[in-house]
């Protein structure tokens, strides 16, 4: 039993672990992070049981103390991670569950873009590092959609360290240079451009900086960027 309650309460801090990284994932992110508070109640029972019998029998009780220590700290960063991370991950699963004029998924609205803003900036920051070993950008076609990547690439080696800042950091951290984020809407420009190149636009990510946007789209495999228009305007 005193081995079990370590085994749990290792698993406890794993899944509090994997629910930060996982935040992201669709319904997956939540049920890890509530996992982890729960994993660690049972592993305190475990403990509490082992160091009785422990006691009763004379023997040790040190594997059980440890099996209860780990077990509290899973609980109390468990807890935490499930109140933030797992929360979040929550809302953003239910809010995909609502229906666009056609019956299509939502992709979980502004929160879903802020969740999507981090895998956008780390493209960008590639772009950058690409165009610093190719500057005709050729190397970065694999960031874009097939449809529009001839189009893009020759521009990608426009983002500069500014421009990765402002797609990476949203306007309401006060800070700049900064970007705001959106879910597309049905009737959009950006919308209809998704429609044409055979991509789920309910799956898509608008963020605005400046005269700058930027279209992210996950079609369920990879994510890509779908369309920019004047990429380096930020501000």
């Amino acid at each position: 039993m005193a081995i079990a309650s370590v085994l749990v309460g290792v698993l406890a801090l794993v899944l509090t672990i994997a629910g930060v990284f996982l935040t992201p994932v669709r319904y997956v992110g939540a049920i890890v992070s509530f996992g982890a508070p729960l994993a660690a109640l049972v592993g305190i029972v475990m403990s509490g049981v082992a160091m009785s019998r422990a006691k009763q029998m004379g023997e040790s009780s040190g594997l059980a103390i440890t099996g209860l220590v780990l077990n509290i700290v899973g609980f109390v960063l468990g807890a935490l991670v499930a109140l933030t991370c797992g929360m979040c991950n929550a809302a953003c699963s239910k809010a995909q569950t609502r229906q666009w004029p056609d019956g299509g998924a939502r992709g979980g609205g502004r929160l879903g873009a802020e969740l999507y803003r981090h895998t956008l900036a780390a493209k960008l920051n590639m772009m950058q590092r690409g165009c610093a070993q190719d500057p005709t950008g050729a190397r970065n076609a694999e960031f874009f959609h097939p449809s529009t990547a001839a189009r893009l690439q020759s521009a990608s080696c426009a983002v500069t360290p500014e421009v990765v800042r402002a797609y990476g950091q949203s306007c309401l951290t006060g800070r700049r240079p900064c970007s705001e984020a959106s879910q597309l809407e049905p009737s959009s420009p950006q919308a209809q451009a998704a429609i044409a190149a055979g991509v789920d636009p309910t799956r898509c990510y608008l963020y605005r900086s400046g005269e700058g946007s930027v279209v992210l789209c996950d079609d369920g495999r990879d994510t890509f960027i779908l369309q920019w228009e004047n990429i380096a305007a930020v501000r």
